[in-house]
């Protein structure tokens, strides 16, 4: 790889100190990434900061990203700045401190929030941004890191740019859904309204958007919300598993779990909205 100057690209991301050490030149795409970051974006970070590290070689036109020893080849810029995100995001889970770290999507309302736990391609992303135009307050789509604090297990905020596809962009803007974007000239990724204020959860609903499929809605015992918890959970470098299992038991008690199916999105918000207007645990 050549030896190139290089600038740092500074990031605080769930409190994480992360910088993107790239080649001063070519820096076509450093505008990109700090608008797909902009809310995370510092003028510096501190010397014990993780490093994501980008080479490029001129030679053959392929960027070099590496981090933790693991190196990955990408020649497409966009697909360059989308997979330094996606490490930026992983480190930062990883490492920031938190009683649980899940893949899903949450809204608040009322002092407490509705968590969405969930894979890729669920729905939970369109649900959290639909929410917004039914008197909830938006806290993340993807990244629900998870806060131990008196008032019970909570979501903390995340700022990071959602991905939606055409088809739940348009459904978004038939609801007036307040979004910012296409954001770095990607064109499925927008910025929703600033999160809200963190909350303790006060209801667990794991959807599953399904077209073809029929409305259900189904309450889950404890132990299947535990399991569901965990299934949807992060690697955390900062947790051991036995910590992680305790603090999905300790959610489990704290809210009530269901797992719901549903064929639109109208379907799926009138079922959440019966799941929420039942008065949440104390």
């Amino acid at each position: 790889m050549t030896n190139v100057e290089q600038v740092d690209l500074a990031f605080a991301v769930l409190g994480q100190p992360i910088v993107v050490r790239a080649p001063a030149q070519p820096d076509a795409w450093h505008a990109r990434l700090r608008a797909l970051l902009a809310p995370f974006a510092v003028a510096a970070a501190p010397a014990e900061a993780e490093v994501i590290g980008v080479d490029y070689t001129e030679a053959d036109g392929l960027w070099h990203v590496t981090y933790d020893k693991f190196s990955n080849m990408i020649g497409d810029e966009s697909r360059l700045i989308q997979h330094i995100e996606w490490q930026v995001f992983t480190c930062a889970v990883q490492n920031a401190p938190g009683a649980l770290a899940l893949h899903g999507g949450a809204v608040t309302r009322a002092g407490r929030a509705l968590l969405l736990p969930g894979i890729s391609g669920t729905g939970k992303t369109t649900l959290s941004l639909a929410l917004t135009t039914q008197g909830w307050h938006y806290l993340t789509d993807d990244i629900a890191l998870l806060d131990e604090t008196p008032a019970g297990i909570a979501v903390r905020p995340c700022a990071r740019c959602c991905h939606v596809s055409e088809a739940s962009l348009a459904q978004l803007t038939d609801r007036g859904t307040a979004l910012e974007g296409p954001i770095a000239d990607l064109p499925e990724h927008f910025h929703a309204a600033a999160p809200s204020q963190a909350a303790p959860v006060g209801w667990i609903v794991a959807p599953q958007f399904t077209p073809d499929g029929e409305l259900s809605l189904t309450p889950l015992t404890q132990a299947e919300t535990v399991a569901l918890l965990i299934t949807s959970a992060f690697r955390q470098n900062t947790r051991t598993l036995r910590q992680q299992w305790a603090s999905a038991i300790a959610l489990a008690r704290q809210a009530p779990g269901w797992r719901l199916t549903f064929p639109t999105l109208a379907a799926g918000l009138a079922a959440l909205d019966q799941v929420t207007t039942k008065e949440p645990v104390p």
